[in-house]
C-alpha cells in the first residue's frame, strides 16, 4: 500500500502540467510560507514543473517541507523528491546534504552518512554537513549504546572536525565532549569541556562533564565545585531533575504524598532529604547529592532520545524521564548488560547486590531508542523499579560510636543558650589511630532550623590534649561541650568529631526546641543530665560548674544527677513558692520529630509501659522569678534498662504547672529492688 501511495504521488507530479516560470513559483511559495500557509506552499511546489524550472533550491524546499510534517508518508515523499533532485543535480552538495537529512529522519543512518560524506567531498567547507555526519554516527551509537563503539569513535572524529570548522556550534561541542566521556577519553573530555565552558558560559553540560570525570576519579571536592557551577546556570526543568524529589528518587507511595504537598512543604522535604541522608551534614560537601547529580547526568547522556530523529539540538525526551534512566538513577549502573540491537532490540540489566540478583528487561518496541520494561513483565519487576532510591555511597573513614545531647536555657527575652554536648568512644579511637601522632581533633557543628535551612556552622581545630578524656561507665570517652547563643527556635543539630588526619570520624545528630521558652506561664529549661564525677567537659550556669553526661548512662553506685532552671515564677510579697515532683517510670519518651529522609515525625526511644517506680516531691521557696534546681537520685534499686525521668513544677502562687521528660539508662547493678530516692544538691 505504501509503495502504491508513493508511486501515485510520483505520477501526479510528473503528469500535472506546471504553471508559470521559476521566479513566479518561487515568489508564490515564499508568499505562502510568510503567511504560515505550509499546505499552500507544498501544493504550489507539487504542481510546478520542477524539472523544467531546474532550480535545486525548490527541490530542497519541497523535500524539507514534506519532512517537517514528520509522518511516514511525508518522509517517503521527501525521499522521492530529493532522490530525483540528486539525479538531476549529482554535484550539488546542498541537494545531497538535504537527501542525507531525509535518510536521517527515517533512521537510515548508513545512507545518511554516505550522503553527508559525499557532500563534504564535493565541498570541504560545508561545516553543517560535517556536524550532521558526526550527529548521525552519534545517534546511531546512542541507539546501541552498550555496543558498537566504532560509531562513537566516528562520531568523535567528525564532531571534532565540526567544532574546528565552526566554533560557535554549541550542539556539536555538547555532543563532542559527551562522546569523549563515553569513550573514556577523560583527559580530552575535561580539556575540551573547559574550553567550551568559556565559549558557552551559560551551558551546564560542560561543568557537568568536568564534575563527572572528577567523581569517577573520586576527587569529590572538585566534583562538588563543578556540579555546583552547573546547577547555578541550569534551566528550571534541569534544576528540578537534579535537585528535587521525584519519581527517580522516591518510591511510588512516598511520591504520592510528596506530589500533593504544597510547594513550600515540598521545598522543606527536598532540603530534608538531602541533609538527613548526608553522611556528614556538618560539611558543605554532600556525597549523597553528588551521587544523584552524577547518576542523573549519565542517565541523560546515554538515554535521551527524540522520536522524530530530527532534533539536532536538545533531545525531545531527557534521559531521566526514560525507564532505563530511572533505574540507573535509583540503582546505579548495572553490573552487567546483556543486549541485542538488531531487528529485535532489547537489553537485560543485571545487578548483583549481596545475597541475590536483580534483573531488568527493556525492549525498544517502537525502534525509537526508548527502551522500556515490557508491559507483560512480572509484577515484581515493576515493583522493584518503583522502590525508593538506592545509594552506593559508603563512608571511607572508620566510624566511631558516640552520644550527643542538647539542652536549651533561657538567657533573656530574646536569646537562649543552646548547649551541645557530645562524647565519643575514646578507646575505639585510640585503637585505630597512631597515638604518637595524634596532635589535634576537628570539631564541627551545624544547626538547621525546622525547615532545614542552615542557621549556624562552627568549625574548631582543638589540640588533642585539650579534649578531656574521662572514664565512662562502659568505656573511656572524649568529652566535648559547646555553647551557642541562639534565638528561640527548633533546631536540627549535626555534630562531627574527627581526628586531625581525617582517619576516624563520629557523626552525631539530635534536635532541640527552644520555642517552649516563649511564654509568660511557669516553664523549665531542658533537663541537663550530669556526670556523677567532677571531670570532663564543663558548662557554667549561674555560678555552678556542671559536667554533662550526654550518654545518660548510670551504673551501680552512681547517682542520677540532673540540673534545670525554672522561669516565670509568681513572686508575691517578695517570695516565690513552688513544688518540684520527680517520677521515674519505664514509659517511653513522647516521640518527637527527628532526623529522617522526609522530615516526618518518628519515634526516638521506645521502652515498656508501666506505673512510676519512684516518685518524690519537694517544696522550694525563693525570692526571684527564676530559680535553679540540681538533684541527685539514688537509682541503685532500679532494674537495668531504659527509664524515663519526669520533672513537674507546680507554682503554688499562680497555680501554673509544667512538666519535662527525658530518658536515661541504668546498667550493671544487682536487680533486687524497684525504687529510688532523691535528694537536692
Amino acid at each position: 500500500m505504501m509503495t502504491f501511495i508513493i508511486a501515485l504521488y510520483a505520477w501526479l507530479i510528473m503528469a500535472t502540467p506546471g504553471p508559470g516560470d521559476g521566479p513566479d513559483t518561487t515568489t508564490e511559495v515564499q508568499r505562502a510560507l510568510a503567511a504560515g500557509d505550509t499546505a499552500s506552499a507544498i501544493h504550489r511546489l507539487e504542481h510546478a514543473d520542477l524539472e523544467k524550472i531546474r532550480d535545486p533550491e525548490l527541490f530542497i524546499l519541497l523535500g524539507r517541507l514534506h519532512r517537517s510534517r514528520s509522518t511516514i508518508i511525508d518522509r517517503l515523499k521527501s525521499a522521492y523528491v530529493l532522490e530525483r533532485a540528486v539525479q538531476l543535480f549529482p554535484d550539488d552538495p546542498n541537494v545531497i546534504q538535504e537527501m542525507g537529512l531525509t535518510y536521517y529522519s527515517q533512521t537510515f543512518y548508513p545512507d545518511a552518512a554516505r550522503c553527508f560524506r559525499k557532500a563534504i567531498d564535493i565541498d570541504p567547507s560545508l561545516c553543517d554537513a560535517k556536524y550532521k555526519l558526526g550527529v548521525t554516527y552519534y545517534e546511531r551509537w546512542k541507539l546501541r549504546v552498550n555496543a558498537y563503539f566504532d560509531d562513537a569513535a566516528r562520531a568523535r572524529m567528525w564532531l571534532k572536525v565540526a567544532v574546528e570548522c565552526d566554533s560557535t556550534n554549541f550542539d556539536a561541542a555538547r555532543r563532542y565532549v559527551s562522546v569523549l566521556y563515553a569513550l573514556e577519553r577523560t583527559d580530552e573530555a575535561v580539556d575540551a569541556a573547559r574550553v567550551f565552558a568559556a565559549l558557552f558560559p551559560g551551558e551546564p553540560v560542560f561543568p557537568l562533564i568536568v564534575g563527572t570525570v572528577a567523581y569517577d576519579e573520586t576527587r569529590m571536592a572538585e566534583a562538588d565545585s563543578a556540579y555546583n557551577a552547573a546547577l547555578w546556570i541550569m534551566s528550571n526543568e534541569e534544576h528540578v531533575a537534579y535537585t528535587t524529589l521525584n519519581r527517580n528518587i522516591l518510591g511510588y507511595k512516598d511520591f504520592d504524598v510528596y506530589d500533593v504537598a504544597e510547594t513550600g512543604d515540598q521545598d522543606v522535604m527536598d532540603r530534608a532529604y538531602w541533609i538527613t541522608g548526608d553522611p556528614d551534614p556538618t560539611t558543605d560537601l554532600n556525597p549523597i547529592h553528588l551521587e544523584h547529580v552524577y547518576r542523573t547526568f549519565r542517565a541523560d547522556l546515554y538515554f535521551s532520545y527524540s522520536k522524530v530523529h530530527l532534533e539536532w539540538t536538545t533531545p525531545q525526551f531527557r534521559g531521566w524521564d526514560t525507564e532505563r534512566g530511572e533505574v540507573s538513577i535509583k540503582f546505579g549502573w548495572p553490573d552487567d548488560i546483556l543486549a541485542s540491537h538488531g531487528g529485535w532490540r532489547w537489553e537485560e540489566w543485571l545487578y548483583r547486590p549481596p545475597g541475590g540478583i536483580i534483573r531488568f528487561m527493556f525492549n525498544d518496541e517502537y525502534l525509537t531508542g526508548n527502551y522500556q520494561i515490557p508491559s507483560s513483565s512480572s509484577g515484581q519487576l515493576v515493583y522493584t523499579r518503583h522502590q525508593s532510591r538506592v545509594t552506593h555511597v559508603k563512608r571511607d573513614k572508620v566510624e566511631i560510636n558516640g552520644a550527643i545531647d542538647a539542652v536549651v536555657f533561657r538567657d533573656d527575652d530574646l536569646l537562649s543558650s543552646l548547649y551541645v554536648m557530645a562524647e565519643v568512644n575514646a578507646d575505639s579511637v585510640m585503637r585505630v589511630v597512631d597515638a604518637a601522632s595524634l596532635e589535634s581533633f576537628h570539631i564541627r557543628t551545624r544547626l538547621f532550623d525546622s525547615e532545614w535551612n542552615t542557621q549556624l556552622s562552627s568549625t574548631d581545630t582543638v589540640p588533642a590534649f585539650n579534649v578531656p578524656r574521662v572514664q565512662g561507665t562502659l568505656f573511656d570517652l572524649f568529652d566535648v561541650a559547646k555553647q551557642f547563643r541562639m534565638p528561640f527556635d527548633y533546631y536540627n543539630i549535626a555534630f562531627a568529631f574527627q581526628d586531625g588526619a581525617g582517619e576516624v570520624i563520629s557523626v552525631l545528630r539530635c534536635h532541640s526546641d527552644g520555642n517552649h521558652l516563649i511564654t509568660d506561664d511557669v516553664i523549665t529549661s531542658d533537663l541537663l543530665f550530669l556526670r556523677d564525677s567532677a571531670d570532663g567537659a564543663t558548662i557554667v550556669r549561674g555560678g555552678k560548674i556542671l559536667h554533662p553526661n550526654p550518654w545518660r548512662i548510670y551504673g551501680h553506685g552512681q547517682r542520677l544527677r540532673v540540673y534545670f532552671e525554672v522561669y516565670n515564677l509568681n513572686v508575691t510579697g517578695g517570695r516565690s513558692e513552688y513544688r518540684v515532683t520527680y517520677e521515674i517510670s519505664g514509659d517511653p519518651e513522647t516521640p518527637r520529630r527527628a532526623w529522617n529522609r522526609l522530615g516526618r515525625a518518628v519515634a526516638g526511644l521506645f521502652g515498656v509501659g508501666g506505673d512510676p517506680v519512684a516518685a518524690q516531691s519537694f517544696v522550694r521557696v525563693g525570692t526571684s522569678h527564676s530559680d535553679q534546681e540540681q538533684i541527685a537520685i539514688d537509682v541503685d534499686a532500679l532494674k537495668n534498662g531504659r527509664h524515663r525521668l519526669s520533672v513537674s513544677i507546680h507554682d503554688l502562687r499562680s497555680g501554673d504547672k509544667t512538666v519535662m521528660r527525658k530518658n536515661f539508662f541504668k546498667v550493671g547493678a544487682p536487680e533486687t529492688g524497684n525504687g529510688a530516692t532523691a535528694s537536692s544538691d
